[in-house]
């Protein structure tokens, strides 16, 4: 057993977890990449984590299938003792807390059966929603001055010549609204400093990456829905040529470190009109030609 994991173990044994978990949250934190999969009736949270972190989980509500991919972890049971998981494994884990040191880079999947797509859903059916990490986690963000995005935003009402209100009336009408098609996502959607709720990154996003599609012809899906406003955003709208506007980064975007959200993504919602505009147009002229 490394010094490293035996000092982790002397620590964990002298104290309670959540003074443990309140510890490891006053020290910077480590990248851990999340990856979300929709298929039909399944869901799959991968965590991607370098050698030489100590993980701390969040508590489990229910059981899962676990699907070790890659990588060696010693974690450290209940009563303190611990042992060693070697990947390739897949096991049914009962409810309860995760805690490990990474000693070789870790592929870990969490897999359920479900047909939900909502990650806000699906933390509140399978997480302890009391947990101090978890709590903790929900409400750290990284600090960014957002002065300037709500001055924009506040020009951007003046020069369409709309008042709050009726931009939040259009906004809040979800007759239009769909689930995010089955595939893989890097974010998830919490309480933004911008406006209401916002769409955070979860892994690291690279420039040029498409992070997701917006609209699919005359419907939105949730980030769609709930990408912000800024004046320096982060993405961009752009038409994908299947009859929908695809999210692009538009530059590299922090994801998740420990296990609090990365950057929120942003758009000006400027160019996110002017690309639905096009769309219109384009959905129009298909209409026309079906019917000529």
């Amino acid at each position: 057993m490394s010094g490293e994991i035996i000092e982790i173990e002397r620590f964990l044994t002298s104290c309670k977890v959540d003074e443990a978990i309140n510890h490891a949250l006053e020290i910077p934190q480590a990248k851990c990449e999340i990856s979300h999969f929709f298929g039909p009736g399944i869901y799959i949270r991968q965590a991607i984590v370098s050698a030489g972190v100590f993980a701390i989980g969040q508590i489990h509500r229910t059981s899962c299938t676990n699907v070790f991919i890659k990588g060696r972890v010693t974690v450290i049971k209940d009563d303190k003792s611990t042992v060693e998981l070697v990947a390739p494994m897949t096991f049914v884990s009962p409810p309860g807390r995760n805690i490990g040191y990474i000693t070789e880079d870790m592929i870990w999947q969490n897999i359920y059966a479900t047909d939900e797509t909502d990650i806000e859903k699906l933390e509140a059916m399978h997480l302890d929603m009391n947990d101090v990490l978890y709590l903790a986690n929900k409400d750290k963000k990284i600090e960014v001055d957002r002065t300037d995005d709500l001055a924009d935003y506040a020009l951007l009402l003046e020069e369409r010549g709309m008042t709050e209100e009726q931009v939040r009336e259009i906004v809040e009408n979800h007759s239009d609204m769909i689930p995010m098609p089955y595939g893989m996502y890097k974010f998830t959607i919490a309480d933004s400093a911008i406006q209401g709720r916002g769409v955070f990154a979860v892994s690291d996003i690279s420039e040029g990456e498409i992070i997701a599609t917006a609209r699919i012809n005359n419907s939105r899906t949730p980030i769609g829905r709930y990408t912000n406003h800024s004046k320096n955003p982060n993405a961009v709208p752009r038409l994908n040529g299947i009859g929908g506007i695809d999210i692009i980064a538009n530059r590299d975007i922090q994801g998740s470190r420990g296990g609090f959200d990365g950057e929120e993504i942003t758009l000006d919602y400027r160019q996110s009109q002017s690309e639905s505009t096009k769309l219109d147009k384009e959905l129009a002229c298909h209409h026309l030609s079906l019917h000529s």
